[in-house]
């Protein structure tokens, strides 16, 4: 965000914009009745997350407005609140009778080893390429987590299909 001129306070706006729309994802998730159906909401998710995140891309773009990346932030949060909880829901309405721990278990250390892996990769990519282009390296991260996003539509679209 320094690319933009903004200060750290003003790039850590930037970044609560997709935590409060993270919260009211999650939150319509919840309450709101046309999102009732799981696998629906997952896929919804999806695709939000991956627009959000396509559209955050533009950030490193100076002639487009600093108001389009951040909403495309906003997007991002608000699909991964709708998906990310529901996930846990679904995994743990199939999972078989008593293996409810086990399952809760391997959800919270696949979130913690995927978590773990893809900040350090990602933090190995991008100090390659600080010196020289920092920009267009944290725009390639960026481009590459919206990919994933976009992949994730895969297994999402196989949800309720029995």
């Amino acid at each position: 965000m320094l690319e933009r001129g903004l200060t750290l306070t003003q790039a850590g706006w930037v970044l609560t914009v997709g935590a409060v729309t993270w919260c009211a994802g999650a939150v319509l998730a919840a309450r709101w009745p046309l999102l009732a159906d799981e696998a629906g909401r997952v896929r919804i998710g999806a695709v939000l997350v991956a627009t959000g995140v396509g559209g955050f891309s533009t950030v490193a773009i100076a002639d487009v407005p600093l108001v389009l990346p951040v909403a495309a932030w906003g997007v991002a949060g608000l699909g991964i609140g709708m998906a990310f909880s529901t996930l846990s829901v679904l995994a743990l309405a199939t999972a078989e009778p008593g293996a409810e721990g086990r399952t809760s278990s391997a959800l919270q250390l696949n979130d913690q080893l995927a978590m773990g892996a893809a900040i350090a990769l990602s933090g190995v990519v991008f100090a390659a390429f600080a010196d020289s282009a920092p920009a267009a390296a944290a725009t390639g991260l960026v481009l590459t987590a919206a990919t994933v996003g976009a992949l994730a539509l895969v297994p999402a679209s196989r949800l309720g299909g029995e």
